[in-house]
Order: structure tokens, then sequence, then C-alpha cells
């Protein structure tokens, strides 16, 4: 027999692996062969099909001795474009562990596919893993499966189970998710014995009606706890099904999107020994209602509440942590309080930005603009505030860069001298470009409002920022004020630039301190690893895609582009005097790494020609940087 050539997969850590010692399915081979009791490594290419009817059978089948299950033990791999096709009239295909691989993993992945008349689809008495590919197996009899095994992981790929009973069952342990794609549909579409646990994916579970002597049908349940992790979960109960969620334990919504509807309810618990219900961790959740099932007899301790150290908001201006209700059996408040959360989305509050209700009813919001984790700054619905507190520290000796989430006076501003808006890219003293930035307010003029999500750069008097009154945070978008072909862009996440920054060359930083050849105050071309945190602003040059010349548009070179662009850049107040002659003054430079900004030394003044202004050009309000900074 000649060596089989080399086929490559993808293996359970997500690497290329290569195997020759393999049996390649054809689909006329014996039913009786040792292949289908021994196990082993099998290939599918191409179209293969085994049809029961037609006297063709992939007959894998469990061995059993002394009460043991012995095998087989199968590992599949699907070459690309392949489809392994099963149909079952009266036999059960199984196994005592089955694992299915792919050779990529998009839309050519290989594809098995199993049908049964009379039995389960695939049956299997320990693990069944799915790493890669395309699985659909589908039972038509009333109490079989789809999948049926101990246990069911799915860590890739794409399952499509369904069976009159369950789509998928574990029957000993967990059925886990880690990614891919899973629909799954049945009297109960998912059932985990031992518990749930989605870590990623795509997971949508259909319960599609009630079967003879069983009242508790659900799109998906557990004995025990369900844990949604990550990823996406979208369940529905239909037909007289009661449930989308069920369990017995405690449903843990840690993370990723929940979206649940059952004619019953969307989340059910049923209190047996010891306390039920949902945990709102961290996860955005959908559903039309919350159920109590008091079977039993009235249990204690079924419960829907918030994790600790997290807020929940209904996006209505309602705020959700601690117990969102607890009961020994309903009451006229615990409905109430029930039916105050159903069919509402509730979303996690994000942690850079906490908002909390005191006992009385006000609402409190703590921005931390000193955060360097991960998370986006995000504001999903719009929320008013009684107290804002913004938690930065600033520099006296110059600007920083600022970007609130909020419309605000003035007025209402302690510890702020100056405010200061984007205007261009202007020419200073030495024909160079420079920053220009215009007055929006200062001290000692009239109050104006500040916009949301508007780049400013102010002058602080104190190294905190104390915001009287009530505000309304408004929902998260872009922060961008353009001119020119130049943007002054805020930032919502903690910023690090490295070598392979598409941008790079192109964006400048706001210097604070002096470090070799670049001076305090001025923007400053980022270089790999500067980095600047949520809530600020960068200034950046947008590479046009093409420029006229000659009557045509021609590609232009980005990095002649870059090129061009200067490696530092003044900033300058442009303003008017008395005579109406507009002016520019120096005022400082940027920093690549904190986006704050201290005063230049030498305070001149020029017009837009370059020219020096005398210091009694310095007398008109809001245009000049002096001795005593900005008025």
């Amino acid at each position: 027999m000649p060596t089989p050539s080399p086929v490559k997969y993808i293996d359970e850590n997500g690497e290329t692996k290569t195997i020759t010692d393999y049996i390649e399915l054809t689909g006329d081979e014996s039913p009786d062969g040792p292949m289908f009791k021994n196990g082993g490594w099998f290939v599918v290419k191409g179209e293969v099909t085994y049809d029961e009817v037609q006297g063709h059978l992939l007959a894998f089948k469990q061995q059993i001795e002394n009460g043991q299950c012995t095998g087989p033990d199968v590992n599949l791999i699907l070459a690309d474009g392949a489809k392994l096709t099963a149909k079952n009239e009266n036999s059960e295909m199984s196994f005592r562990n089955l694992a299915v691989y792919a050779q990529s993993t998009g839309e050519n992945m290989g594809k098995f596919e199993v049908y049964a008349e009379n039995s389960t689809a695939i049956s299997v008495f320990n693990a069944f893993t799915v790493y890669g590919g395309s699985v659909k197996a589908h039972s038509f009899e009333e109490y079989e499966y789809g999948i049926w095994a101990g246990s069911v992981t799915v860590n890739g790929g794409i399952v499509d189970a369904a069976g009159v009973s369950s789509g998928i069952r574990a029957s000993d342990a967990k059925v886990i998710i880690n990614g891919g794609s899973v629909t799954a549909a049945g009297f109960r579409g998912i059932f985990g014995s031992r518990g749930i646990e989605i870590n990623g994916g795509d997971v949508d579970a259909t319960a599609t009606g009630v079967s003879e002597g069983f009242d508790k049908s659900y799109a998906i349940g557990s004995w025990y706890d369900v844990n949604v992790n990550g990823g996406s979960l979208t369940v529905h109960a239909k037909d007289k099904s009661r449930y989308g969620i069920f369990t017995e334990g405690v449903a843990y919504l840690n993370a990723g999107e929940v979206f649940a509807d059952g004619e019953g309810s969307g989340i059910a618990a049923r209190p047996t020994c010891s306390s039920s219900g949902v945990e709102l961790a961290g996860a955005t959740v959908t559903t039309n209602r919350y159920t109590y099932i008091d079977d039993l007899g009235t249990k204690s301790g079924f419960f829907v509440k918030v994790a600790n150290d997290v807020l929940y908001t209904d996006g209505e201006g309602n705020f959700f942590e601690g117990f969102i209700f607890e009961c020994n059996g309903y009451t006229g408040e615990t409905i109430d309080k029930r039916n105050a959360i159903a069919g509402k989305t509730l979303r996690p509050v994000k942690p850079n930005i906490v908002v909390t209700q005191d006992g009385e009813g006000k609402i409190h919001a703590e921005i931390n603009g000193n955060y360097i984790g991960e998370d986006d700054f995000i504001i999903t619905d719009r929320i008013e505030v009684d107290e804002v507190k913004f938690e930065r520290d600033f520099t006296t000796e110059g600007y920083s860069t600022i970007v609130l989430p909020f419309n605000i006076k003035t007025s209402l501003l302690v510890g702020v001298d100056s405010v200061l808006s984007f205007d261009g890219i202007v020419l200073d003293e030495n024909k160079k470009k420079a920053v220009a930035m215009q007055v929006v307010w200062e001290k000692t003029s009239e109050e104006v409002e500040l916009q949301a999500y508007t780049p400013y750069m102010i002058k602080m008097s104190d190294k905190s920022l104390e915001i009287l009154g009530s505000v309304v945070l408004e929902t998260t978008r872009d922060a961008v004020t353009e001119k020119d072909g130049w943007e002054f862009r805020g930032t919502y996440s903690f910023m690090k630039w490295t070598e392979d920054s598409p941008d790079l060359g192109r964006v400048y930083g706001f210097a604070a301190s002096s470090e070799g050849d670049v001076s305090v105050g001025q923007f400053v071309k980022i270089a790999a690893g500067a980095s600047i945190r949520p809530l600020r602003a960068y200034l950046i040059h947008n590479v046009p895609s093409t420029v006229r010349a000659n009557g045509y548009y021609a590609n232009r070179n980005v990095a002649s582009i870059k090129d061009e662009l200067p490696e530092q850049m003044n900033v300058v107040i442009v303003g008017k005097d008395k005579n109406g002659e507009e002016h520019t003054t120096v005022i400082g430079q940027f920093n690549t790494r904190s986006g704050e900004f201290r005063a230049n030394s030498v305070k001149r003044v020029y017009d837009l020609k370059g020219r020096p202004m005398n210091k009694d050009a310095r007398k008109v309000r809001g245009a000049y940087y002096g001795k005593n900074l900005l008025h």
C-alpha cells in the first residue's frame, strides 16, 4: 500500500501541523472494516457520501467491553473544499471520543454533515470537540439528539445541531464554547448537565416546542451554572416553549452580548437546595422577562443582582447595583422590581467612568482622566448626573489638551484660566509651520459654553479640575476639529504608537518638558513608543489619496508627504488687535507622551506676516500671551 501524501491541519493550539499516518475516507469501505472499531486519524478529501439506504454506512460504533467503552477514538480532518455526508436510516454513528479539525478557517473549510432518521446523529461516550470545519448534525427521531456526548467543546468552526429532544446535550459534563459559530435547536436547544460556559464565538439556540411528558422546554440550560464570559448568546423559546435561558444554579453574565426571549420568560431560575438567579457582571443583557420557577415550592434565595463593583444602566436614566430584587415568593414589590427591568437592555457602565446613585437618589459620575487600562471611554446612553468628579493631574506651568464628554459653561469650571481651540496651521515669524489656536475663553471674559467631544487646550491655575453643578454625559462620538487637512483629534483610550503604526510620521504630540532639541510647548512629530491617555488630544495630518496635477489626479507617495512635514511646530495664538490686524503669539510646543503643555520662556508677539509687534499691542484682551500668561 502506498504511503499517503502528507496532510496539513490546524491543531488545538491554532498551529498548522502535518500528518502522514491516516486513513482517507472514500465512501465505499465495508461497514465491518476494522477501522470503524479501532479509530485513529481520518481525512476527507472532495465530496464523500455514505447513504445507509444505498448500502453505504459510515459505521463508527462504540465498543463496549465489561461495561467499559473502549473505542473508537476518532480524529477527523476535513480538507479544504471537502464534504463528508452520512445519511443514517436506522443505525446510530457513535464514538468513544471524536475530534474534528479543518485546514483553514474561511469559507472553504471542509464540511461534515450527518442526518439520522431514527437515532441520534452524532453520539460520543466521552468528549466531542470541534477545533474547526463545519459540522451539521440533524436527528429527526422524537426522543433523540443532534449531538449527544459526555462533554461538548467548540473551539472554532461552525456547528449546526438539531434534534427533537435536544440539539446539543452534554450528559456528564459541561458544554463549553470558546469560539466559532454554534446554532442549536430542539425541545432543549443546548443542555449541559454540569453547566454551560460560553467564552467566545456566536451562539444561537432555539427551543422549538413542548414535548409529551415534559413542560420545561428551553433554548439553553443546565442543572448547574450558566456562564457567559464573552462572545454573543441569542436564545429564543417559541411555539409554547417556556424559557430562553434556564438554570438551577446561577446565570453568571460576565461579558459579551446576551439576548434572551421566551414565551414563558427570557431567563428563568429554579432554586432547588440553594439560591438561584442571575448575576449581571459585565455582559450587555436584553430579555423580555426574569422568572422564578416555584414548582418545588417556595424557595429562598431567588435573585437578580449586579456583581460587586459593577454598575448597570437601562439607558433611560435608571441605574442598578447590588440586588435588583430577591424574594422568597412573589409579592407586589418583587413583581414591580422585576417588571422594572423586563424588556430592557441593561448595559454595564465602563470602569473608566463610574456612575453611582446615593441613598437620596442623586447620581454621581467619576471620570478617571488618568486611566491607562485597555478599555475605551464609551458612554452608550445619554445620562444626566447631579455631580461629576474629573480625576486628572494637570500641570500649572502651561497648557494641557482635554476632551470633555459633556457641555459645560466656563463659569462652572474651577481651576481653569483659559481655553483655546484649534484653528489650523499658519506660518510663524521664520516662515515655518505653526499650530494656530484661538482663544475660546479666558478668566476675565464672559462665560461661554464648551462643547462635548470637542478637543481644547486649557491653561490651569490649579492641578485639579473641579466641575460645579449637574451635567449631561453625552453619548460618545468623534472628537475632532478639522481644518485644511489637519485634525485636532481627541482620544478615548490609552494609545501607544509602534513602528508599525500607519499614521507614524503624520502625528504630533504636545511637549510638556524639554528633551534634546525639543522645546517645552511644541507640537513634536511622534516617534514609536510615544503614548497618550484618554480624553486628551493630538494633531494629525490627513494624507490625501490624490493630488491635482496638470488637470489630472495622481497618487501621491505617502512617505514623501511625511518627509515634508516638520519635526516640530510652535503653538501660536491667532488674534486681532484693536485695528483689526491679525497677529500671532508664540506660546509653546507639544509632548509626545503626556499631552501636556508648558509655556515658552520667550514671549514675543508677531503678526501673521511674521512682523514683531510692539509691547502696546499686548493690551488688547484675549489676543496675546504675556507676563501673566493669558488674561
